[in-house]
């Protein structure tokens, strides 16, 4: 009975083990297939928002173009920069500039001009602003360039911007047609390698409705507005989710593990409200999991006959001098003169197993009054040593600095050494015997009951949550369990040595935050030098030269002040001063007639791309006023002024020449400075300059947004 006994535990303990490992690996193998799908439709969203971002960038650049804005220009300079614009991205389609009437004046094409297309969309919406406009076949360009290598007919993306003239008025809009095909690279790109791993995965792009812009050529144009998914990311959520959808041609439903995410835009691009969903169907991405589950539960089989085997054999030697003993005290029963060969055979039974019950029964009762007393003065002896070992070990753990706790497998905290209650602000009374769940952060409640019911089953674990102390301060905790029975008996309940991990994760949070600023900086850093190069008039190279290198060092000036701050922003008055600290000081030609430069205004920290637009914006001013202004002759003099607006949400600037060369009226024609100042302030900063040409000498106004110019809590 205790061989058969033995062997079936034996073989329900390793058939248990297997079912839950087995059901662990799967649950974690379909949750993989889900985070994997939802990431690849977040990253299709991701690179589709950058990818219209860079689009939609380009034509509000192109659209400042001076050859644009020039209405004296001919038709073939404003098309070869159409053809330029064309040309640095392959997937427009079309570029063409609009005249203000609504009349198309010149494409890149050399197409379609004199046709009016004042009531399209892009012209209304792009002499509003810059716009952008979703997915749609096309109409007057299908007849020119016929169907696309995948048969149908071509489809556009519509991009507009306004283009100002030279005097300022609106003189038209700058549009282009960006072929649609242009998703579907963006698609190839990104699931292409998951389908090594993920075979049949496919990607949809819905548009604001629901309908399907990019997807299988069976569900183009159809709209799938009602699926769970689509709802979802059409309520902001990226995620992932197993559920049904209609088959082609009336066939039943089939199940998909579906990956969505929405699209958000991406810097000032709003977006146009498209949803991607990445699917996959679902025997396929669990397909993975149903194999290993059969391979766990062959491998559980055969290692569970196998203990079941040892466990017999185990069993059998464990009762056989149990078996001998009984034999050798039926013989002593049946043969009284035979307790001498019963006692030398009990002798050789105790010499030859692995027990020495059968040696030891020929003398227990000889020595049984000793063996008690011996064994007493023993116990105690133990149990000093015992109580010595309890005492050092209390003062280990009362003296660490982590938190030590006892919770039992109710969830109640039984023990906490003084370090956890100096953690959480509290005496004994006010947690023990509380559940911990109780001192936990909501989201993390569930997280943190699973683990422990792991913990109180045998795992030992480390894993990471959030509590909320008695005085509620939130703190960020990582927490070393193993299960323990505690004193008495009783269920198994956890040990944990917990630590307060809340500055190490704020830590990397920064770092992370940090390395993505600065890539993002140096991007836009590298983006405005590239404009700084090609837009400066390039006639003197001489002049270019020092034209250049003034702005990079303007910039580099404003990197100088951002980077000591961390990238968190730059105190106006040191931007300013980066750029007037020649005229800061007195007069080298006039000692004691005062600095030629002044600043007046309140400590103002600007965003960094504030920060950089105002340096450009300012350097450029006293670059002008150093050429032609104030700071042309000796006495002359600038002041620079700045307030805040908090009524109209504005921050206003004043640069104001006095004593300079004699203003008779404003000049004939607007210099590059005067271009670059305009599309700082107006293109980067969505602000207004103003400029007036009185007789003391030039004053400029700029008058930019708060939300634009300083961080939210700033504002």
């Amino acid at each position: 009975m205790l061989a058969l006994a033995t062997g079936l535990l034996s073989f329900a303990a390793v058939v248990a083990a297997g079912l839950l490992a087995s059901r662990a690996a799967t649950e974690r193998l379909h949750q993989g297939a889900a985070a994997e799908l939802a990431q690849a439709a977040r990253h299709v969203a991701d690179t589709l928002d950058r990818g219209m971002f860079e689009r939609w960038r380009d034509v509000q650049v192109a659209a400042a173009h001076p050859v644009l804005r020039n209405p004296a220009a001919s038709p073939e300079a404003k098309r070869e920069v159409l053809r330029l614009l064309q040309r640095t991205y392959p997937d427009y389609a079309i570029t063409f500039l609009i005249g203000a009437d609504g009349r198309i004046e010149v494409t890149s094409e050399g197409i379609l001009e004199g046709v009016d297309v004042s009531r399209r969309d892009y012209f209304s919406g792009g002499r509003a602003g810059p716009y952008a406009g979703d997915v749609h076949e096309a109409v007057l360009m299908a007849k020119h360039l016929g169907p696309r290598p995948n048969g149908e007919p071509p489809r556009f993306v519509d991009l507009a911007a306004p283009v100002a003239g030279l005097d300022g008025r609106p003189a038209g809009v700058l549009a282009a047609h960006l072929f649609w095909d242009w998703a579907e690279g963006v698609e190839r790109g990104v699931l292409e390698p998951m389908r090594v791993r993920r075979p049949g995965a496919e990607a949809l792009v819905l548009a604001r409705d629901g309908t399907v812009l990019l997807g299988p050529a069976a569900l183009r144009g159809k709209g799938l507005a009602d699926l769970a998914s689509a709802r979802a990311a059409g309520a902001g959520e990226t995620g992932a989710r197993l559920e049904s959808w209609p088959a082609a041609a009336g066939g039943a439903a089939e199940a998909f593990v579906v990956g969505h995410a929405p699209t958000r835009g991406h810097r000032g691009y709003p977006g146009l409200g498209w949803t991607v969903l990445v699917r996959q169907d679902s025997a396929a991405a669990f397909a993975a999991a149903g194999a290993l589950e059969r391979e766990i539960f062959h491998w559980a089989g055969a290692v569970a006959l196998f203990a079941a085997g040892i466990g017999w054999l185990l069993a059998h030697a464990a009762t056989r001098p149990v078996r001998a003993l009984t034999a050798i005290a039926e013989r002593m029963a049946r043969e009284p003169g035979a307790a001498a060969d019963a006692e030398r055979a009990a002798a050789r039974l105790g010499r030859g197993c692995l027990c020495h019950e059968g040696a030891a029964l020929g003398a227990a009762m000889a020595c049984l009054i000793g063996s008690h007393r011996r064994a007493a003065a023993a116990l105690a002896a133990e149990e000093a040593r015992l109580r010595e070992g309890e005492e050092r070990l209390r003062a280990v753990v009362d003296a660490t600095p982590d938190c030590v706790k006892l919770v039992g497998a109710d969830g109640a905290l039984l023990r906490m050494n003084p370090a956890g209650l100096r953690l959480l602000g509290a005496a004994p009374e006010e947690v023990v015997g509380r559940p911990v769940p109780d001192l936990v952060a909501p989201e993390h409640r569930a997280l943190w009951a699973a683990n422990h019911a792991r913990v109180c089953a045998g795992e030992s674990l480390v894993w990471e949550f959030d509590i909320v102390a008695p005085d509620g301060r939130r703190r960020s905790m990582e927490t070393h369990a193993v299960p323990l029975r505690p004193p008495g008996g009783g269920p198994l309940a956890h040990l944990g040595v917990t630590r307060d991990v809340t500055e190490r994760k704020a830590a990397a949070e920064r770092q992370a935050l940090l390395v993505r600023e600065l890539d993002h900086r140096a991007k836009n850093a590298l983006a405005v030098v590239q404009a700084a190069l090609r837009l400066t008039p390039k006639d003197d190279p001489h002049a270019y030269a020092r034209a250049v290198e003034g702005r990079v060092a303007a910039l580099a000036r404003a990197h100088t002040l951002l980077a000591r701050a961390r990238w968190a922003g730059a105190d106006l008055r040191a931007v300013a001063q980066g750029e007037l600290a020649p005229f800061l000081g007195a007069a080298a030609d006039a000692p004691g007639a005062g600095p030629r430069a002044e600043l007046d205004g309140p400590a103002l920290d600007l965003k960094p791309g504030a920060a950089q637009a105002l340096s450009m914006a300012l350097h450029e001013l006293a670059t002008n006023a150093t050429k032609h202004g104030a700071l042309s002759v000796p006495g002359g003099r600038v002041s620079l002024s700045w307030r805040v607006n908090a009524a109209s949400g504005e921050l206003r600037l004043r640069w104001a020449e006095r004593g300079g060369p004699p203003v008779e009226a404003p000049p004939a024609r607007q210099g590059f400075g005067s271009r670059v100042l305009e599309a700082t302030v107006r293109g980067q900063l969505r602000g207004r300059v103003s400029r007036a040409w009185e007789p003391a000498g030039l004053v400029c106004d700029v008058e930019v947004p708060l939300a634009q110019a300083v961080p939210p809590l700033a504002a």
